[in-house]
């Protein structure tokens, strides 16, 4: 069942240093080789509906955002996953090509090199390799003991589930840390008290790896895990109801945020009372879980002005909580929201708007910050309709202020 509506993009996140042609915020669409001065974010987006190519753009204040590197190497691209990661020399991400041919997916870890500006594909995996690697379906990357980054593979493995996985962007080593066990065969019943299909990115913090899965636990609705890289001890820290099972293969969502005194907190997009999301607290010894939030229901012809299915959170100067969700809002097209990790203060502090063809983006799909400023990559709308970025500030008087850069 596909829960979250819409396509599911290419997104995010890695600081770098770029400089670029002085413009206002727009893009330019003329790759330009960069040099290690002004520091910029680097992101990875696809335009709506996939008729072009994929490509990485990197944004700073002083110059906007330039197109720096198409990402279709190896021919037509199908899918992909989402987080980029950057060891300030490279850049790193993944791809997935040809994913309907007979050979099956191409799917490949890239380095993408900020000094020579050039493209390099460092891991493909391989289809006689998949019950022991996994074979890279769902997959996003996260910055670890670098050169080290950690990754989720959401099938493959021994037992078809997928893996967590650590690759050294120097040696080239490929490690497989946990491979899930088998998929339970009902919601309910679940056999697998372990968890199964990983659904988000993972979060480090340096010392643990921390994640969900869709699949499996003690009710069979996924679990979050905590697992060490170095010892490999897997611990699972809550097991999710049935009803919070979300999401389908081959989407994986933001990952949880740290939190001070040890508190995680993460959401479920589909989950809670209504089916329509939560977002929840848990310590990371995985006591004090509660929910802190869920989003209200869906009333036939009347849309959720709240928002629907979060599929994104990231922390805010004053520990508290900015997110996104991909449905309801005004136009059923998706909400930012804020809301304090104790529950409270709960708000839509945007709400897309418009047809599709005239409108300031919808289907928010990867949030994150830079420079203070929170930035929201949609999937649709702007001029080009090929998606952009929005940029949300909340002044001291509540006052919420937009801007916007088409890609």
């Amino acid at each position: 069942m596909n829960i979250l509506p819409g396509p599911y993009p290419l997104a995010v996140v890695a600081i770098l240093g770029f400089s670029a042609p002085a413009t206002t915020r727009s893009l330019s669409s003329t790759p330009t080789h960069p040099k290690q001065s002004i520091p910029a974010l680097t992101l990875a987006h696809m335009p709506y509906g996939g008729h072009d190519a994929p490509a990485l753009y990197a944004l700073n204040q002083a110059n906007g955002l330039m197109r720096i590197c198409s990402l279709n190497p190896a021919g037509a691209f199908v899918g992909g996953v989402s987080q980029v990661v950057c060891t300030g020399k490279y850049v790193y991400g993944t791809l997935a090509t040809h994913i309907y041919k007979r050979t099956g997916p191409k799917i490949m870890i890239y380095q993408f090199s900020t000094q020579t500006n050039t493209l390099k594909v460092l891991w493909r995996w391989k289809k006689s390799d998949k019950s022991r690697y996994g074979d890279g379906t769902g997959l996003a990357l996260t910055v670890g003991d670098l050169p080290v980054l950690y990754g989720a593979t959401q099938s493959g493995g021994a037992h078809g589930s997928g893996t967590v996985f650590s690759f050294n962007a120097v040696s080239r080593v490929y490690q497989v840390l946990h491979t899930f066990g088998a998929k339970p065969r009902n919601a309910v019943n679940s056999v697998n008290l372990n968890g199964a299909v990983p659904c988000q990115q993972l979060a480090y913090d340096g010392r643990d790896i921390f994640g969900e899965t869709c699949m499996g636990g003690k009710f069979g609705g996924g679990v979050l895990f905590r697992l060490n890289p170095r010892s490999l001890k897997y611990r699972v820290l809550h097991s999710f109801h049935s009803y919070s099972s979300r999401t389908e293969q081959g989407i994986l969502l933001q990952s949880v945020v740290f939190q001070p005194r040890g508190r995680i907190v993460g959401f479920i997009a589909a989950g809670g009372k209504f089916g329509t999301g939560l977002i929840y607290s848990i310590q990371k010894d995985g006591s004090a879980y509660h929910v802190i939030h869920t989003f209200q229901s869906r009333k036939e012809r009347v849309r959720n002005p709240d928002g629907m299915y979060p599929v994104g959170l990231v922390n805010t100067t004053n520990d508290g909580l900015i997110g996104i969700t991909n449905s309801g809002g005004k136009s059923g097209m998706g909400t930012v929201f804020e809301v304090r990790p104790n529950g409270t203060g709960f708000k839509a502090l945007y709400c897309a708007a418009g047809t599709l063809k005239h409108n300031r983006g919808m289907l928010p799909s990867w949030i994150f910050q830079y420079h203070g400023e929170i930035v929201v990559e949609n999937t649709m709308g702007g001029k080009g309709f090929n998606g952009n970025l929005l940029f949300v500030s909340v002044g001291s008087s509540g006052t919420v202020k937009t801007t916007t850069i088409d890609f």
